[in-house]
């Protein structure tokens, strides 16, 4: 859990540096992000399902340097800097901060690839807009916009 004081104190170490200004931007993008996907995701009944993590576990995201900074800040804020560099430490044939227990190590800081997992727009095979489900969901595979 993030002790607020502490979450707090680092932000105002990092206050007007590169990292600070970057946390700031990315935080602002991810919060915009957030509430479109889950505005869709709500409108269309488009969830994951709870803890299960089946992408993660077959597939290593390619991140930003502005994600890898944002990462980086949630591991310090969190206490996770030494369990970070530990998995990131191994080539494991997933996502390294997936931790085996089912849960994402970094979770509110995960990159923008992973927020938008489960929400693909697709283009459907008369043109339309349209959307296609993760292939581990046990849903029908694609639904149009209309």
């Amino acid at each position: 859990m993030i002790s607020s004081m502490k979450k707090e104190v680092i932000d105002q170490a990092l206050n007007d540096t590169f990292i600070g200004d970057s946390v700031k931007v990315i935080e602002s993008i991810y919060t915009i992000t957030n509430e479109k996907t889950d505005e869709f995701c709500n409108h269309y009944n488009i969830h994951c399902k709870k803890n299960c993590g089946e992408c993660c576990e077959h597939f290593e995201p390619t991140i930003t340097e502005l994600e890898a900074i944002y990462l980086a800040y949630g591991a310090i804020v969190n206490d996770r800097v030494e369990e970070m560099k530990e998995l990131l430490s191994h080539q494991l044939g997933h996502c390294p901060l997936y931790h085996n227990e089912k849960h994402c190590l970094v979770y509110p800081y995960r990159p923008l690839l992973c927020r938008l997992f489960n929400s693909c727009a697709s283009r459907m095979k008369d043109g339309r807009a349209g959307y296609r489900y993760c292939k581990y969901d046990p849903r029908p595979k694609a639904f149009d916009n209309e």
